[in-house]
This record gives C-alpha cells, structure tokens and sequence, in this order.
C-alpha cells in the first residue's frame, strides 16, 4: 500500500484484492445492517489483536466485535483472509475536550496508537458514535474515551513539554533532519495539536522550532488547496501548477512584497489549523511580522521537499547570498523545474531501504577514502528510518537502528549532537523491557556507552565536572556489558577504535606525502580513543588483545 499526494490530491493506491460482499465474514460493509463475526478463529484472532492495541470488544447491533463497525474481514477466493477499512481503528478524541471541534471530527480526529496502547483500561473504537448505542455499556464506554482525551490533554502533553526541555531533548529537537512528527506520535501525540504543545514550551529555541514546523505545514495545505482549486478547468496544463508554487516559494524569499500574509492572514490560518494558543499575544499583534522569527532557507527546502517541487538549484544558492546580505530574493517561474508526486510507503519499504544503506555503510569501512560516501548514505538511512519508525514509533527494531544510524554518522562528522540524539535513543530502548526482546540488550548498552563517549569527548565548552560524571557513567555501561553475554558487543567496540586507529594512523603517512591535515577529525579520534583507553582501564577489560592492540596503535600514532 502506498499513499501518493500530487497536485493537492492525495490517492491511496492498495492491490486488487479477491474480495465481494458475500465473501465477508467478520464486521459490516452494509452501515450496519448486517454485522458479521461468523468464524471463531477470525473472532479470536480479532480478540487478539484487541488485546495487543489496547481495544475494548463492544456490540455493534446484536454483535460483539473488536474494532469500528465497519471493518471488514474478508475470506477470498483464494482461500485467504484480508481486512480492509480499518481507518477507524483508534477511538475519537471527544468533541467536548477537544479545542478544535470541527462537525463530524469523531469519524477523522482519533486517538493516536501509543497513547491507546499505554491507556489503563481498553477503550472503543465506535465511541460516540451511533455504531455501540445498542452496547447496554455504551455510556462506560464513552467515559473511558473521555477520561483517555483529558490524559491526553492535561497529563501526557504537559509532561512530554518538560522533559522536552531538558538539554538532550533540545538538542535532539533543534536537529532539522530529526522528525518532529516522529517524536510527537512517540509519546501518543497528534500533529493537530503542535499548537498546544508550543503554547506549554518555554525554551525559546524549541518554540520556534515548533513554529516552523506548523507553518510549513500550514504553507503546504495552502499550496494544495490552490492546486485543487485549477483542477475546476480539465484542460490546464503544467504551468499553472509551477506559478501557485512559484506565489508561494516567493511569499517565503521576498516577504516585504507580501506584509499582509505575514502580518495577518497566515496567523489566521494557524489559529484556525492548530488553536488560539498556537500563538503568543506579541505574535498576535497585527503589525508583528512572522516572518522576522523565521529561517527562509529552511521553509523552502521543507516546502519543496514535502509538496514535491523542485526547485532549480542555483536559485536557492542565489537566495542564500541574497539573505546574507539581507536583500529580498524573487524566484522565477523558470526556477520551478518540475512538480512530482510524494509518495509515502508502509514501514516496512523505508525501514529495508535504511537497513540497506547502513549495510552498504559497512562495506565502505575505509573512513577516508570514501567517507562522503558514507555521510550520505547515512543521512539516507535517517530520513528513511524517521519516515518508518513516524508510521510505527513503537516498532523498538526500527527505534534501535535509527539510533544506531546516528552513531555512526557522529562517528564520521564528530558532532555532539548527533551522538546526543543517538544516546537519548539508546536510552528509551533499555527503558522498555518490549525493547529488549527484539533487540541485543548488551548492543544497545555499547552503543549507549559509545554515544556518550563521542559526546563528552567531542563537545566544546562543557563543564569538567559535568564531563567526568558522564564518562563515568558511560564506564559503568561497559563494566556492565562486559559481564556475561555482553563481552562480546565491547569486543566489537575494540574492533572499531583499533580500525580508527589504523586510518589515523593512514591518513598521518598520506599527510606526510603531502596531503592536508584534518585536524578536527585527528583530534577528535585521539581524544575518543583516550577516552575509551581510560575508562577500560580496568581488570575487567584488559583480558581483551584488541585492547592491548588499540593501546599500541594509540601510542605510536
């Protein structure tokens, strides 16, 4: 199944399935005439999945299923079962709790996944809705929704934002390659609700994080609408499309030409979209211009990336000299060179492609000769392991190797942040006893330990004091691992400082032959490796040759 938005539309495109009406066997694809739950095995395997996700059984007309009324099971011609229309899956955020209450918003506003699965009791998929009113629990089982919407609103948010606050979490929000959308939909949070979360933040970075995120997503539906809107002529062609990309784009790099937008209509979009709140009072004064907060380069190779317009290259190097000398900059229809459809993937799709690039990561083991090679490779196995852990957050395999991805990208740049994003992720893998099912506890525990390292070995300007707990916290993990089971994932740590070690030792001969010296880089290894050599200074570790062999190579280079 793949969903694909071109040109303000969005298609679901799913296969051909061997399905008809008479071959229905479980739920309603009548509105509730007829409700099926005819096979016990297809009845305890929906009880099952009711179980897994957190769902209450209810009556729909004089049957009790698991999930919305008009789901349906299917036993095919070819002697298969299919479920189709499962949209409704979650339970409804309740209108009365909610602050945006838009008509039918039960049938389209749900719950999220995670903040279902991790509620104290099951709850409906059919509350408030008139598919349980025949259920003689109906009233309960609207309370419970009601209770898990006000869990939502005045538990979950609230302490998502002050954990959100701490400095890993700042760092890891402040990174634009880091999904919001993934980190929002972790903690069981919709995207609808960007503008309550904002309005709870209080690190000034953070929020304005925030607010770029809700107007690029503002400025995208914008996009689509106008879109949908030249559609009413069949016969248009190409151009209309590029020029209501090419208004937009400009209302971006030349906003003196478009006050009003910023001063006025865009803050009615967004109080419209995500809330009164989404807005502070001085950002509400209509002689305040939004745009003077905002980073213009980031909106435009966010807008262009998820709107699927392409932009010409050289234009967007022009508006950046344009910024720097803090002149307006007007793209050119020229400069729109094409509109392509966006294509989203179940997770499995994008989870093998990040899987992939990593894999090929590993054979390019040679740091130097082809390290830019690995550093894209790697923000490609980002990106893809973002889109598929935003489509199942809970999924702890995906979690781990985007974690994992990160490591390996702050091995090659040396940037604390990345090893800081990668720690916190490590960390919430070993939280959760579900992590450690399908994942090597002892893996993520060097993994952790390693991230650490790379950080408090890496990272300028931070306190002494504050660099000698962590280290010895990242020491403890390592004791820790070593035990047991886990000897081998600190081998494998050797393994990785001997191979720096023996490319630090590469690139020094090539410096010699004439070559420049990458100071940051040599500097940074050095200073890691140490690291890794004190805090295994210990009984513990030295029975390991591989460490004898690092401590060698350490001395001579």
């Amino acid at each position: 199944m793949a969903i694909i938005d071109y040109k303000g539309h969005r298609l679901v495109a799913i296969s051909y399935l061997p399905i008809k009406p008479s071959s229905i066997v479980y739920g309603s694809c009548n509105g509730g005439v007829d409700v099926h739950n005819d096979l016990p095995e297809i009845s305890e395997l929906m009880s099952l999945m009711g179980k897994k996700m957190n769902l209450a059984e209810h009556r729909v007309g004089n049957t009790k299923i698991v999930g919305p009324g008009d789901i349906e099971v299917h036993k095919a011609s070819d002697n298969r079962y299919y479920i189709i229309d499962f949209a409704r899956l979650f339970p409804p955020e309740v209108p009365a709790a909610k602050r945006l209450s838009k008509g039918r918003s039960i049938f389209y506003q749900l719950l999220r996944p995670e903040l279902v699965k991790s509620n104290p009791v099951p709850l409906s998929s059919d509350a408030f809705s008139g598919w349980q009113v025949y259920d003689p629990s109906c009233e309960e089982l609207n309370q419970h929704v009601v209770e898990a919407t006000e869990r939502l609103f005045n538990v979950v948010i609230p302490q998502f934002c002050k954990r959100f606050e701490q400095p890993a979490y700042c760092a890891k929000c402040m990174d634009e390659r880091l999904s919001l959308a993934t980190t929002l939909h972790y903690e069981g949070i919709n995207l609808r609700h960007l503008g309550l979360v904002r309005h709870h933040i209080e690190h000034q970075g953070v929020r304005l994080r925030l607010l770029h995120e809700m107007i690029c997503r503002a400025l995208k539906n914008l996009l689509r609408c106008r879109q949908r809107d030249l559609y009413i002529d069949k016969s248009v062609g190409e151009e209309p499309f590029k020029r209501a990309a090419l208004e937009i784009f400009n209302m971006i790099s030349a906003p003196k030409s478009c006050i009003q937008f910023w001063t006025q209509d865009i803050k009615t979009i967004l109080v419209e979209k995500y809330g009164e709140i989404a807005l502070f009072d001085y950002e509400k004064n209509p002689e305040y211009n939004l745009m003077s907060e905002l980073n213009q380069i980031t909106l435009v190779d966010r807008l262009a990336k998820d709107s699927g317009v392409l932009l010409n290259t050289n234009a967007v190097e022009l508006l950046k000299q344009s910024i720097a000398k803090f002149k307006e900059f007007e793209f050119l229809i020229y400069d729109v060179l094409d509109t392509f459809p966006t294509i989203k993937y179940m997770h499995f799709i994008d989870y093998s492609a990040g899987m992939e690039a990593i894999a090929q990561v590993t054979k390019l083991s040679a740091l130097f000769t082809k390290k830019h090679n690995q550093i894209r490779l790697l923000n490609f196995a980002i990106e893809k392991l973002e889109d598929a852990s935003n489509e199942l957050t809970h999924n702890r395999e995906i979690r781990y190797q985007l974690g994992r991805a990160y490591l390996e990208l702050s091995k090659r740049v040396m940037d604390p942040t990345l090893s800081s994003i990668a720690a916190v992720i490590f960390e919430d893998t070993l939280k959760n006893k579900e992590s450690l099912e399908s994942v090597d506890k002892y893996n993520v525990i060097v993994n952790l330990a390693t991230a650490l390292l790379l950080r408090y070995s890496s990272e300028d300007g931070i306190d002494p004091e504050e660099r000698r707990k962590k280290i010895s916290e990242a020491e403890k993990f390592l004791v820790k691992a070593s035990k047991g089971s886990g000897h081998h994932a600190v081998e494998r740590l050797f393994t990785e400082a001997e191979v720096w070690m023996i490319d630090l030792k590469a690139h020094f001969e090539s410096v010699l032959r004439g070559e420049e010296l990458m100071k940051d880089y040599t500097s940074n290894i050095l200073s890691l490796c140490e690291v890794i050599l004190d805090v295994t200074d210990s009984l513990y570790f030295r029975k390991y040759s591989k460490r004898k062999r690092v401590n060698k190579l350490f001395i001579q280079t």
